[in-house]
C-alpha cells in the first residue's frame, strides 16, 4: 500500500521493501548512501530517511544532513540536489538552520 501510495502522490514506483528497510533502520541506508547512484528515488529515500532521524532527534538528523553535504560537494556528480537539501531543512529544522543552508547551496 505505501508503494502504491508513493507512486501516486510522486509519480515514481518505489518499492515497499525499501521503506520499511529504511523504517527500521535509516542508519544503514546513509552508510550506502554514498555507492548508489544518482537518481530521483534516492533523492525519495534519502528524504524518508532523514525524516525517520528526525522524528527522534533534530540534532542527528542536522549532523547527518551536515556530513552527507559536505561529502557530497566533494563528488563530480551530486547525489543530493537543491530540492532534496532544502526539503531537509524546510521539513525538518526550518530556519533554525538557515545561515548553514545558505552555505551548502
Amino acid at each position: 500500500m505505501i508503494s502504491w501510495r508513493c507512486h501516486r502522490v510522486l509519480g515514481q514506483p518505489i518499492a515497499y521493501s525499501a521503506l520499511s528497510e529504511i523504517q527500521l533502520n535509516p542508519s544503514s541506508f546513509f552508510s550506502r548512501f554514498g555507492r548508489e547512484p544518482a537518481s530521483q528515488t534516492n533523492q525519495y529515500l534519502y528524504l524518508y530517511a532523514m525524516g525517520r532521524v528526525a522524528e527522534k532527534s533534530y540534532r542527528e538528523a542536522a549532523l547527518q544532513l551536515d556530513f552527507d553535504i559536505k561529502q557530497d560537494n566533494q563528488r563530480s556528480v551530486k547525489l543530493l540536489n537543491d530540492e532534496t537539501r532544502r526539503s531537509c531543512l524546510s521539513y525538518s529544522w526550518g530556519t533554525a538552520y538557515e545561515s548553514q543552508y545558505r552555505r551548502w547551496l
